[in-house]
């Protein structure tokens, strides 16, 4: 009868109401899963994270304190951070060469320049050398111990350059050290002077220096 088939038709309608709810719940209780998951997942992350940086610290610290000795540890992660630097320096005045600091344990440290010992460079390749110690070494001071150094002294090392590697040893002097400290600068080309604002001229006559 009709009402047989109106009674089937709403008991249809009810069981597919009650299963979208079912399968409503279902995936709302999946998603709160998949959440959770997520943050355990970065909790777990971050965890790990921390287990292997206290895993590097401690690695680090075994290696110090065992026969290899803290000295030779603290020598080999400070020459990583210089010859960093020096990298960086090195590359604004040098686009071939390569300055590095070696430290070969039970020997004393040493300076290496592109594949070639120091004094087999040419004379302007040891001056770029030069200029990149000193300032090295005035960085050190400052970064490492937290000594400020008064002024800085550059004696003849701009001589022996090239135009374009004495514009940029310069601009690389006035950038590291002009801000913080006076440099001072003897030359005997008249190239270098004017890449200076301010400068003197000394003038020897009869064995007599006096400024021009």
């Amino acid at each position: 009868s009709l009402e047989n088939e109106i009674r089937k038709i709403e008991t249809t309608v009810a069981v597919e109401e009650q299963r979208e709810k079912s399968d409503a719940k279902r995936v709302e209780e999946m998603a709160l899963a998949v959440d959770e998951a997520q943050d355990h997942l970065t909790w777990s992350t971050s965890e790990l994270a921390l287990k292997e940086r206290d895993l590097v610290v401690s690695s680090w610290w075994a290696t110090a304190l065992s026969t290899d000795g803290l000295r030779n540890k603290i020598l080999e992660s400070r020459i990583q951070y210089t010859n960093k630097w020096l990298l960086q320096q090195t590359s604004r005045i040098w686009s071939t060469g390569e300055v590095k600091i070696l430290h070969v344990r039970g020997k004393k440290l040493g300076v290496k320049v592109g594949s070639r010992k120091y004094e087999h460079h040419s004379r302007g390749e040891r001056k770029k050398t030069d200029i990149l110690l000193q300032l090295l070494l005035n960085h050190l001071d400052r970064v490492s111990r937290g000594v400020q150094v008064r002024f800085a002294v550059f004696d003849e090392v701009f001589d022996g350059l090239d135009d374009t590697s004495l514009k940029a040893a310069v601009e690389m002097v006035k950038d590291v050290l002009a801000s913080r400290i006076p440099s001072y600068v003897t030359s005997h080309n008249d190239a270098v002077k004017t890449l200076f604002e301010t400068d003197l001229t000394v003038v020897r006559e009869d064995g007599v220096a006096s400024i021009a």
